[in-house]
């Protein structure tokens, strides 16, 4: 087997986990709503809101994304999303 080979597949690997990942956190949150009520104490409203804000952001950040990718390049962007996204889940988890 040829490793190098091997490394052709590298970003798409890398790009289909991290696609994996944000449509995990999109479509397992729902779910969680009932629990974080319970947990945080607040109404169902103030979960939906929170959510509306979390897909707000998500959808007013495909084209922008779109745009700098078409600059600097996919894989740049890919990366720094990735690295925003993980510091974001590292203080929301501090």
């Amino acid at each position: 087997m040829d490793l190098r080979r091997l490394g052709e597949y590298d970003v798409l690997v890398l790009v289909s986990l991290i696609w994996f990942l944000g449509k995990f956190v999109r479509y397992a949150f729902p779910p969680l709503f009932e629990t974080l009520q319970g947990a945080y104490g607040v109404s169902t409203a103030t979960i939906g809101v929170a959510f509306t804000g979390f897909m707000t952001v998500y959808a007013l950040m495909q084209f922008p994304s779109g745009a700098v990718a078409d600059r600097v390049g996919p894989v740049r962007v890919i990366v720094a999303g990735a690295a925003v996204a993980g510091l974001g889940a590292l203080a929301v988890a501090v």
